[in-house]
């Protein structure tokens, strides 16, 4: 069985394919498309009422927290979480680097989300590092030029990340 944290990365990221179906369908040479966009939202609709199930058991999962109770850095984690990020090796850094880079593309892409799929996709033995940490990451791998960002880095949902163009075959 799935975490409460996992499942609803992948609700999330479900959300957001629904979201780019339902922006896409209209290119498709089938009728009606209104319908197929209606279905859509019921899908959402239910994803929704799925991740209010799962804020209610677990609130600090709740997307409209406000961003200004939320840790800033890593130093503001609570103690258990920073000495679990104490404790990674040099290879599960490089690990989650990796898995940070493999969900990045050439095109603009929410630092949130970059983050969501890492977690979602991560091995068991990272499983108890924390979003902020990926979100470390991302800043690293921007100060290292292995990433290219914009908007505010401190906050993954107002920024954006791609694989540098140069680099684009």
């Amino acid at each position: 069985m799935g975490s409460l944290e996992t499942i609803n990365g992948r609700l999330l990221l479900a959300l957001e394919t629904l979201d780019k179906a339902a922006k896409e369908i209209g290119d498709l040479p089938v009728k009606p498309v209104d319908e197929y966009v209606a279905g859509i939202r019921e899908a959402g609709k239910s994803i929704a009422h799925i991740q209010r199930e799962i804020n209610s058991l677990q609130p600090e999962l709740e997307m409209s927290t406000p961003e200004e109770h939320a840790p800033r850095s890593l130093t503001e984690l609570p103690l258990e979480q920073w000495e679990l990020v104490a404790q990674l090796t040099d290879s599960e850094v490089q690990e989650i680097d990796n898995l940070l880079l493999s969900y990045a593309k050439h095109s603009w892409r929410k630092g949130a989300m970059l983050v969501a799929l890492a977690m979602v996709s991560q091995e068991p033995h990272l499983s108890n590092v924390p979003e902020m940490y990926y979100s470390e990451r991302i800043k690293k791998l921007v100060q290292s030029g292995r990433l290219e960002s914009k908007g505010e880095l401190h906050s993954m949902r107002d920024s954006e990340v791609r694989l540098p163009v140069s680099k684009a075959v």
